[in-house]
């Protein structure tokens, strides 16, 4: 073996060295050439050398045929795969589209109604990969999942990242899987309310208002909040968030000060996550095929055919029918967005990227339950 310090030293004192350097400093067993490592192990497992033809060695391809795969399946019973990738956004939110898509409010929907409406579907697994997005939009994708969870077993599968509107989302399911690297929590919200009275004046740009009522304007880009806008703003702000701490109070079955303390925008991975009662397991989606099967009564000894959804169409299969010109259309969007995100945002911060040049192009208050920072474990 070799010691913890031993270890740190190599690494920050030798960044390279050769096969027979590494083979003395004990980070590998020996030094071998690709054509002898097969009678090298034969001889070690068995301790002799095999004849040329042996099955001592199989592809890839025979191992994983030799043990089932819960994307294997034979007869009728079925469990439906469906997939939250990317911000939330609002249904009709155009402006936030990218190729391949946010996890829009609209595609949920007609995936949680497929997967009602087939009676050989038995279970959901909702694998979640998305730092969150629009806090209405979150609330009531869960709102849609529980009403899943009423009527057929929900398991959650957290992928990379499943926090803010994402572990909102995940709330609904009956248990939760997360890896021990998964980015999760995250349980807060904020607003944007863009402003360019500064640029519209130093650009000679003005305007004329009639409105009728006080509040009338005060989602207007051209002015700032005043003192009483902003107190407002705050206490809807303060609003949602309370509503997001209740759910995850409800769903975790915590007090609100014990949920409360585990939110306020705090970042958990996984495994700090199982360990303050965040997500239920430590796991991954196939653990979490596994247990949906299991809660739907599905006998082990089968495997049920998995139904992804939402099926998207590739790019290919778009221009074969014949959606080319929305394929471009969409291309040149994720291209200015992305451009205009580097520009005007600091690094690390792509999914707000998204919601502030949205914000800015339609000129809405926007309230957010959104991870407001890339977070990368290296």
């Amino acid at each position: 073996g070799i010691s913890r310090e031993a270890l740190e030293r190599i690494v920050n004192t030798r960044p390279l060295m050769t096969a027979e350097e590494a083979t003395g400093l004990k980070l590998v067993d020996g030094t071998v050439s690709a054509w002898q490592l097969q009678p090298s192990l034969e001889k070690k497992m068995t301790g002799r050398l095999l004849e040329e033809e042996s099955d001592f060695f199989v592809d890839a391809r025979r191992y994983s045929s030799s043990f089932d795969s819960p994307l294997q399946h034979e007869g009728r019973e079925k469990i439906a795969l469906l997939t939250i990738s990317g911000p939330i956004v609002p249904a009709g939110s155009d402006g936030v589209e990218s190729i391949g898509g946010g996890a829009g409010e609209n595609q949920l929907h007609r995936s949680l109604g497929r997967a009602l409406s087939d009676n050989t579907i038995r279970a959901v697994v909702l694998r979640i990969d998305s730092p969150g997005g629009d806090a209405v939009a979150s609330a009531s994708m869960l709102e849609m999942l529980d009403s899943v969870g009423v009527k057929k077993p929900l398991v959650v599968s957290m992928s990379g990242v499943a926090a803010s509107g994402g572990y909102m989302a995940a709330l609904a399911g009956k248990t939760i899987y997360a890896s021990p690297l998964t980015i999760t929590g995250s349980i807060g919200v904020y607003a944007l309310k863009p402003e360019i009275s500064g640029l519209a004046e130093k650009t000679g740009l003005g305007r004329s208002v009639v409105r009728r009522g006080r509040y009338a304007d005060a989602n207007s880009l051209f002015k700032p909040l005043d003192g009483e806008e902003y107190r407002m703003f705050m206490m809807a702000s303060g609003e949602i968030y309370r509503d997001f701490v209740e759910k995850v109070a409800a769903s975790r079955k915590m007090s609100f000060a014990g949920a409360d303390s585990l939110s306020g925008g705090r970042v958990w991975t996984g495994r700090r996550a199982l360990e303050v009662g965040l997500v239920d397991r430590s796991g991954g989606l196939f653990d979490a095929l596994r247990e949906a099967q299991r809660l739907a009564g599905i006998d082990s000894t089968r495997q049920p055919e998995i139904v992804s959804l939402p099926r998207e169409r590739g790019w290919i299969a778009m221009l074969l029918h014949g959606d080319g010109a929305s394929l471009m259309q969409r291309s040149e969007r994720v291209l200015v967005t992305h451009l205009a995100g580097r520009l005007l945002f600091p690094e690390g911060m792509g999914a707000f990227q998204v919601f502030g040049l949205e914000a800015a192009r339609s000129g809405r208050l926007m309230m957010l339950t959104l991870m407001p920072f890339d977070v990368d474990i290296r």
